[in-house]
């Protein structure tokens, strides 16, 4: 009897012991109620809702275009300067101003953009528009206008255009890291909704680069090449006897009909007395008949 009691006794507690550890072990797997997590397999685990795939990327490329924006910018070696330049002046001759200009354009690498001339009566007149590598900026400015005596008007404007230029590459790089994660996105979608709305959001992006990349664009061939608009006119005699001529003839027309109106209000009495006596004897001449 005492050896069966020990047994019973031995087996009592090694079952205890037994339900002890199992307990402890399901209270190390088994989540928190405080905010534990299940631990899923990748390969179950369901694909993040659309919508909040988009604030949470859209969050991170916050955060990445502030930081891109603190960060310093070395201005000495990466100054972004747009320049451009409008001059006006006199010339004696058209033709071989054009000759030096053109000579300029070929000699610093330029191109002329556009040029258009105008006639007057008494003047001729080119503006000529070139684009000027932005290192041959002030030579050709130098070789373009060589013999000019003055400038009617002679204006040269710098741009700073580092930060924005920044900005933008800033921008395109993070809108292409977000399109890619939005594209392994897409590979896990799970249906017609999310793969939908995860296509106009790649959409959406993809029209944000291209205009970003085409800003850009600009910039760049803008700092590249400045631009450089050169107006020359040229003098025509007028002959004399046509000259203002018409001008002077409706002038003194215009003068003789208020001289005419001025010389109406100044004799007005005498008219009014001329008005009247013409009446009375009007009036004396019926009463005689």
């Amino acid at each position: 009897m005492k050896t069966n009691r020990r047994l019973k006794l031995v087996g009592l507690v090694v079952l205890f012991i037994a339900v002890g550890c199992a307990s402890g072990s399901d209270e190390a797997t088994m989540p928190s109620m405080m905010g534990g997590e299940y631990p899923v397999s990748e390969e179950m685990a369901p694909v993040a809702s659309a919508t909040e795939a988009v604030n949470k990327d859209v969050a991170e490329e916050t955060v990445m275009e502030n930081s891109s924006q603190e960060a310093p910018i070395d201005l000495a070696t990466q100054r972004k300067l747009i320049r451009n330049a409008y001059l006006s002046f006199k010339t004696d001759s058209l033709e071989a101003q054009q000759r030096t200009i053109k000579f300029a354009v070929k000699q610093f690498g330029a191109y002329i953009e556009n040029e258009e001339e105008f006639v007057t009566i008494d003047r001729r007149s080119v503006t000529t528009i070139v684009r000027v590598p932005e290192l041959n900026f002030d030579l050709f400015l130098e070789a373009a206008t060589e013999g000019v005596d003055g400038f009617d008007s002679k204006t040269i404007q710098v741009q700073d255009v580092t930060e924005e230029f920044v900005d933008v590459e800033a921008r395109i790089k993070t809108k292409k890291d977000l399109m890619t994660r939005y594209i392994g996105l897409l590979d896990r979608a799970n249906s017609i909704g999310e793969i939908m709305e995860i296509e106009q959001q790649i959409a959406n992006l993809q029209g944000e680069i291209e205009s970003y990349e085409g800003r850009l664009k600009y910039l760049s061939s803008s700092i590249k090449y400045s631009t450089v608009s050169l107006t020359y006119y040229q003098e025509i005699p007028v002959p004399a006897e046509y000259n203002n001529e018409f001008v002077n003839a409706f002038s003194n027309g215009w003068n003789g009909l208020i001289w005419f109106f001025v010389g109406l209000a100044t004799i007005w009495p005498f008219m009014l007395i001329l008005v009247a006596v013409l009446v009375f004897l009007r009036y004396k001449f019926r009463k005689a008949k």
